[in-house]
């Protein structure tokens, strides 16, 4: 559901729970926060790190939204399209045996909301992405239902959690199935179906090009019937050594 677009300014706490790196937002968590608010596709522009557990401004205008904090733009969204064509569909059961090639040594992130592996089922969405083909990577995924606004089986989850689990296997894919530091700079994505909590669903990522540091690659999410039920594409940006 789309919120009405207003030149006015709200305030927002993104609760610690939702991190990526320590103390800073999940980029995929962000960017679904903004598109929740336009509908539709979206194309996100990850500018600086979105802190958590403390208020920053959302502002927006017209088909553009974007979180500020201290007279600083963090990220911005702004309505957008998407055309994109999966390289496979994987079985749950084909994705849960890619799952367990994942490696997590070396995770810099442990507890992160989408991959770290120190968090529990209730707590994080643990999805970890190993390589099931060339340059493709995929994971199983039962959205639990505490990411429900009424934390029951069968309800429908927000898109904010969607776009969270298209975030981290894009990572995955850039780093062919291991896990490395690197960064969320760009997502341009779409959710076309409802996920729902319960729902057994298959997490893809492929590498599609890399130029230095920066890594373009796709994710796709496919419900309990293998539809595409989101999906998107994504720049990752290596740190400076």
């Amino acid at each position: 559901m789309a919120f009405p677009i207003t030149n006015e300014t709200e305030t927002l706490t993104i609760p610690g729970r939702f991190q990526g790196p320590p103390g800073v937002a999940n980029g995929g968590y962000v960017s679904g926060v903004l598109a929740e608010r336009l509908g539709g596709a979206a194309e996100v522009t990850l500018r600086k790190p979105t802190p958590v557990d403390r208020p920053i401004l959302v502002k927006e205008r017209g088909t553009g939204s974007w979180l500020e904090d201290d007279g600083q733009v963090l990220v911005a969204a702004r309505s957008a399209s998407l055309e994109l064509e999966l390289p496979c569909r994987p079985s749950f059961e084909a994705a849960t045996i890619a799952r367990d090639r994942f490696d997590e040594n070396g995770h810099p992130f442990r507890h992160c909301f989408v991959c770290g592996p120190e968090r529990n089922c209730a707590d994080g969405l643990r999805i970890f992405a190993g390589p099931i083909s060339e340059g493709v990577v995929a994971a199983p995924w039962v959205p639990d239902p505490s990411l429900s606004v009424d934390a029951t089986a069968g309800a429908e989850i927000p898109a904010r959690f969607v776009w969270s689990a298209l975030d981290c296997p894009g990572a995955m894919a850039a780093a062919a199935g291991r896990v490395r530091p690197m960064l969320l700079g760009h997502i341009t994505g779409v959710q076309d179906r409802p996920v729902h909590a319960g729902e057994p669903c298959v997490v893809i990522g492929w590498h599609r090009a890399t130029s230095g540091r920066k890594h373009e690659v796709a994710t796709a999410l496919l419900d309990g019937r293998g539809n595409v039920a989101a999906r998107s594409v994504q720049i990752w940006i290596e740190p400076r050594a």
